[in-house]
């Protein structure tokens, strides 16, 4: 349907249409099903005319890419961005036509006229497109009849105001934070990181904050718990966008203030606390948001995980307390999968096998993505299978607080652990070969005497014809005297 080229007056890869529109098309049919999450990438469409020979044959082409990371705070910026990319356009076929290659490349290389175009992007706060659609004077060289309009779901326009173009524009830049997962499917992507500039970055997490209480509509992390400020898209997103790059004091002072109206957010400020090393605070932190909260399936979830990685760091005294909150976690969701994970995490560094295969066996077998069960279930029973066949473990995990150092008390324990059961081994195989030497002394034993019976049974035998033989010859004897 779709085939992508690298035309001669683009820098960017470009996506041609079988059919006039049909970009546009599949994108309104995809809007349609998004009832979660940041939405498509944006979409720039242009109609283009060239010319053939001596006979004016004029025929249009629909050339289109998708872009992700333009910051769009008004239609001025949209504006801006299309006239750069013409430009670009124009200078490279302009380029083509002056080379001095023959005349086969200046037959080949012909001008493409742009006639018009637009440019959509998607606000996932509101639900709505936007479109800037313009016409094009190629004598001028300028945009014409430029127009920009939201558009909801039932196709009504609707005007662009500041509240409307404040969400476009936080959108904007979460699709930029999601890039590589959902958008590797789209063809002919453009990835710009005009959000990496500190003074776009400022404005854009001013306007975040604002728009913060309203991540619900964006979506959820999970579908099967119910929406809240840290179960959300942008809460996720945002905390990311730091954390990708390192930059836990940026996330401490995103949160910190956030959290003066939801306590629940001091969850993200643990965690970044949790990374710098100051493991007291953070679970200080946590513990006073949990006398607020003891219900929260976040808050306990979140206070196992860093009970569980603190006690891994060498802190043996943390172990009762991350098991009681992941059982808590358990009563109080009993339908969350991932509580029951890491119910099987914590008997699991414990090397705990059987109590860890009993907590996976309970995991409920839908999780909210309608799969049986999750890869991280599955990859914590492979571990407890290996470790119960007298193996090693060394378990990966991909949580979002990083890789962990090595615990020398452990170390220590498990060597004590294995030098016992050496000696057990070598006490056991001790036992064993002195049963061996007695058992062997008394076969000995036993076979001497059977030898003595033998041998007895034998002279009886041999003193039993003898006797014999005399009584014969005696009577012979008396036979003869009597004749």
């Amino acid at each position: 349907m779709l085939n992508t080229i690298n035309t001669h007056h683009s820098s960017t890869y470009e996506c041609v249409e079988t059919l006039i529109g049909e970009a546009k098309i599949a994108r309104s049919s995809l809007l349609k099903k998004v009832s979660k999450g940041v939405g498509p990438p944006d979409l720039c469409h242009f109609i283009k005319e060239k010319s053939r020979g001596k006979k004016i044959q004029h025929f249009q082409i629909g050339f289109f890419h998708h872009l992700i990371g333009l910051p769009i705070k008004n239609q001025t910026d949209v504006e801006k961005f299309l006239t750069s990319l013409i430009e670009d356009t124009f200078r490279l076929a302009k380029k083509n036509q002056e080379s001095k290659k023959g005349k086969f490349l200046r037959k080949s290389h012909r001008k493409w006229k742009i006639i018009q175009g637009s440019y959509l992007s998607y606000n996932c706060f509101s639900k709505m497109d936007f479109e800037l659609s313009f016409k094009y004077d190629d004598q001028k060289e300028e945009m014409k009849d430029k127009q920009g309009i939201f558009y909801n779901a039932k196709k009504e326009a609707i005007e662009p105001n500041e509240e409307l173009l404040n969400e476009l524009f936080v959108s904007n830049f979460l699709r930029y934070i999601s890039r590589k997962k959902c958008f590797n499917v789209f063809p002919c992507l453009v990835v710009i990181s005009d959000f990496e500039d500190p003074k776009t970055e400022q404005s854009v997490m001013e306007i975040a904050s604002k728009l913060f209480w309203r991540g619900v509509r964006v979506g959820c992390l999970d579908s099967l718990m119910l929406p809240s400020s840290v179960n959300s898209c942008i809460f996720k997103m945002i905390y990311k966008y730091f954390a990708r790059n390192f930059r836990w004091r940026h996330i401490i002072q995103f949160f910190g203030e956030l959290a003066k109206k939801d306590p629940t957010l001091n969850v993200a400020v643990s965690k970044a606390l949790f990374r710098i090393g100051e493991y007291t605070q953070a679970l200080d932190v946590l513990k006073r948001v949990f006398k607020s909260r003891p219900l929260d399936i976040f808050v306990l979830k979140t206070l196992t995980k860093l009970y569980l990685k603190h006690f891994k760091y060498g802190h043996p005294e943390s172990f009762p307390k991350a098991l009681k909150f992941a059982k808590r976690l358990v009563c109080s969701a009993p339908f969350y999968y991932k509580s029951f994970l890491l119910l099987a995490k914590c008997h699991l560094a414990v090397k705990n096998y059987n109590r860890a295969f009993v907590s996976l066996n309970g995991m409920p077998y839908v999780t909210e993505e309608g799969k049986l069960r999750s890869s991280r279930s599955v990859f914590v029973g492979a571990n407890i299978i290996e470790n119960s066949r007298n193996m090693e473990f060394s378990m990966n995990d991909s949580s979002e607080f990083g890789a962990q150092p090595q615990n020398e008390n452990r170390l220590n324990q498990n060597q004590n652990q294995n030098q016992n059961q050496n000696q057990n081994e070598n006490l056991n195989e001790n036992q064993n070969q002195n049963q061996n030497e007695n058992q062997n002394e008394n076969q000995n034993e036993n076979q001497n005497e059977n030898r003595n019976q033998n041998e007895n049974n034998q002279n009886q035998n041999q003193n039993q014809n003898q006797n014999q033989n005399q009584n014969q010859n005696q009577n012979q004897n008396q036979n003869q005297k009597s004749k």
